[in-house]
């Protein structure tokens, strides 16, 4: 027993003066950030870009209720990373954006009662500022375009009937990187 008694007070005391003697000890970290981006572009161009939709008669509007479907697509180029990556589209909210439709408001034309809608590649609306967003693409490093995207002119009982004139908007977008 006195044995076991002195081998515990031992170690005790070993343990204090090992935990005293390492209260100066450094960790050293390092790691790496690669860039793991993409230079992005709309239809082929720059990342600021403008769509053009086609001219419509304000009465086909007001009988379908959209009219005007017009594609467009983000092109990634100089994509750099170790392994497949998914990148998604993120439309924000903001000015533009009509909260209790979520489509664009037409911020600077002429007409009224219409405003713009986003589609994804699969067909469904875009909220613009909210989680309803496009699902990403996933693709190697390099380069990839993607699924063709959707923005319509669009009516609306709440609107009221369209009148002729221009459309006007804007949506800021940024990728993000998973």
């Amino acid at each position: 027993m006195k044995t076991l008694f002195f081998v515990s007070t031992l170690s005790a005391a070993l343990f204090s003066l090992n935990v005293s003697a390492n209260q100066n000890v450094t960790l050293s970290l390092e790691g790496e950030f690669l860039s793991g981006t993409c230079d992005v572009g709309i239809n082929d161009g720059a990342a600021d870009a403008t769509v053009t939709l086609p001219v419509v008669e304000v009465q086909e509007l007001n009988r379908k209720k959209i009219a005007g479907t017009t594609p467009f697509h983000f092109t990634y180029t100089n994509c750099s990373w170790p392994s497949t990556k998914t990148v998604q589209v993120y439309f924000e909210g903001g000015s533009s954006v009509d909260t209790s439709t979520y489509y664009l408001k037409n911020t600077g034309g002429s007409a009224t009662g219409v405003e713009l809608v986003l589609n994804t590649p699969g067909g469904n609306d875009i909220h613009p500022g909210t989680d309803t967003q496009a699902g990403g693409d996933s693709f190697p490093s390099g380069s990839y375009t993607s699924g063709d995207f959707k923005v319509s002119y669009i009516t609306t009982d709440t609107l009221g009937a369209a009148t002729p004139g221009s459309v006007t908007s804007y949506v800021v977008y940024h990728l993000d990187y998973q």
